[in-house]
């Protein structure tokens, strides 16, 4: 069975166009949602994706109609290659069915490959560059409230951590994360016994 795929990204766009080019399928599904949507996210890309079986044909009039992005154009097209479903793009003039159809799918996968390349290398080079630059990266360092300043205070008079998560409603691991915020070093229990840091009291 042949299928026919249109889309549109908002309902002020008309799909009569798509649809008059596909019209020799044998059923054609339409969305009226944006590009950025994956495909089995879309409630039409969700129904062709139940009807489609082996042998059935998917045409589409421009491989942007899928998706935006090539990495998710290739992973879309390899699950439908994997279930015996060929593709034809009427604008770019592909189809999977064919040699030369799969040649081209094959350019695609290079040139995402090549983009993912390159992005990493640019952000590897802007990092470094940063780092030269003096730049401290990373999540900014927490700054203390008047609440961890006050947690801080208490736990230092003596109180236990059970305590300010008693008297705050706070849970155990958020007090212990603001004492570390506020003082210097991990927060430890304050003394309780007869001995303190190796001399009795």
């Amino acid at each position: 069975m042949r299928y026919g795929y249109a889309r549109v990204s908002t309902e002020d766009q008309s799909l009569d166009r798509q649809c008059q080019q596909l019209a020799d399928c044998d059923r054609v599904i339409t969305d009226e949602i944006s590009g950025s949507v994956p495909f089995n996210q879309r409630p039409g890309g969700r129904k062709l994706l139940n009807e489609l079986v082996k042998g059935d044909e998917l045409v589409i009039v421009s491989l942007d109609r899928l998706g935006r992005s090539t990495g998710s154009l290739l992973v879309l097209i390899d699950e439908l290659n994997r279930a015996g479903i060929t593709l034809r793009s009427l604008r770019e003039d592909i189809d999977t069915g064919s040699a030369t159809g799969r040649v081209m799918v094959g350019m695609l996968s290079v040139f995402a490959q090549f983009e993912r390349d390159r992005t990493s290398e640019r952000t590897k080079e802007g990092l470094a560059a940063a780092r030269q630059r003096g730049v401290r990266l990373g999540k900014p360092p927490r700054v203390p409230t008047a609440e961890d300043r006050r947690l801080r205070e208490r736990y230092r008079n003596g109180a236990s951590v059970a305590e300010l998560v008693a008297e705050t409603g706070l849970s155990r691991a958020t007090v212990y994360r603001r004492l570390r915020t506020s003082l210097p070093t991990n927060p430890r229990p304050p003394c309780r016994g007869s001995f303190c840091n190796g001399q009795a009291l």
